[in-house]
């Protein structure tokens, strides 16, 4: 697993290939079917591949990572955030979602990314925390949570509030300054 460094990391990246692997057909398909269902279906196909153990299942979460970054919207992120596995066997394909969930940042964008991150916590920790490290190795990610935090639903922000607590008592030298900056 990616253990960022302080500085880098965030939502920096384009994602430019996003999408480039999809035919014109597929493309239309959103066209033709209601984008609610489409979605609906390409976020179970995700789940259902998210262990990622053959290359069956890494073609088909590539694949359906590839449509869904057609119209990839902030309301998507908490569901995509759904499809993290710790139990997965390959992280580098899995870091195409974390790519694509940092393709946006619109305050929505970041309100709904923590909203996954707390959702998924219990049962996939190293992805939230992963996640969590690129945010606060990000200038502008931190200064983004910071102007959210105290506007979030209030367990959302509790529980929050104690991952950020337990980053910064494993790793205060990395994360603590970004942590207290968030939290004061």
């Amino acid at each position: 697993m990616e253990m960022p460094v302080p500085g880098s990391g965030g939502r920096h990246r384009l994602t430019d290939t996003y999408g480039g692997n999809i035919t014109d057909a597929e493309k239309h398909l959103f066209d033709k079917w209601d984008n609610k269902k489409m979605k609906d279906e390409i976020f179970k196909k995700l789940y259902n591949n998210r262990l990622l153990s053959d290359n069956i299942e890494i073609e088909n979460y590539e694949h359906n990572l590839n449509l869904l970054s057609t119209s990839f919207s902030e309301e998507d992120i908490i569901e995509l955030c759904s499809t993290f596995d710790d139990k997965t066997r390959n992280s580098e394909v899995m870091f195409g979602a974390i790519h694509l969930l940092e393709s946006l940042s619109s305050e929505l964008a970041y309100k709904n990314t923590i909203i996954g991150v707390v959702n998924i916590y219990v049962t996939s920790p190293e992805w939230a925390n992963i996640i969590i490290y690129r945010l606060l190795n990000d200038d502008f990610s931190v200064q983004m949570i910071k102007g959210i935090y105290n506007r979030l639903e209030k367990n959302i922000c509790e529980k929050f509030k104690l991952i950020l607590k337990t980053i910064k008592h494993e790793d205060y030298e990395k994360f603590g300054k970004s942590i207290d900056l968030i939290l004061s």
